[in-house]
């Protein structure tokens, strides 16, 4: 009745699988948090800079220059 079916049974086995995932994942501990690190600051930057991107914007609508560049081949002003 008690017949063990070989390693896969072995609680040994399951803490050695444990021990080695949570060993990577505290290998990339600090990857992952600067990786958040990064998005975080990213984030803020695009919200910090957000007012100015829209200034830009409004100024570059206001002011539409007349772009005829008709007087480039005008060859009686030269």
């Amino acid at each position: 009745m008690g017949v063990s079916h070989g390693r896969r049974d072995d609680p040994r086995v399951h803490r050695r699988y444990f021990a080695a995932i949570a060993g990577i994942f505290l290998l990339y501990v600090p990857d992952i948090i600067l990786i958040v690190a990064l998005l975080i600051a990213g984030g803020v930057l695009q919200l910090l800079l957000l007012p100015f991107a829209l200034l830009v914007k409004r100024l570059r609508r206001r002011s539409q220059p007349d772009t005829d560049a008709s007087w480039l081949l005008d060859r009686s002003r030269r």
